[in-house]
């Protein structure tokens, strides 16, 4: 039960949402001294989605190839592969 999916989804949202607390302050400090981070996401992340276990697909393979030839980072997810910069 300690390490089951939703202990761990549970456990990730407690974390995100404390490190939001601080990530408000720091993205307002960021703002007065003129940087252009404009969310939270940029400093702390997305926000923790339950996952559950699939089986990757051949284009999802391929997906993850392509992602880690190009440098570019990739998450699995539900419904497919999401690549970001």
């Amino acid at each position: 039960m300690f390490n089951s999916d939703i202990a761990v989804y549970f456990k990730q949202v407690n974390y995100y949402e404390d490190m939001s607390k601080f990530a408000k302050l720091g993205l307002w400090i960021i703002q007065c001294l003129g940087g252009d981070v404009d969310d939270i996401e940029s400093l702390i992340g997305e926000y923790p989605t339950l996952q559950n276990k699939r089986e990757l697909t051949q284009d999802d393979l391929e997906l993850i190839e392509l992602a880690k030839q190009n440098g570019l980072k990739y998450k699995i997810t539900n419904t497919g592969i999401k690549i970001s910069a």
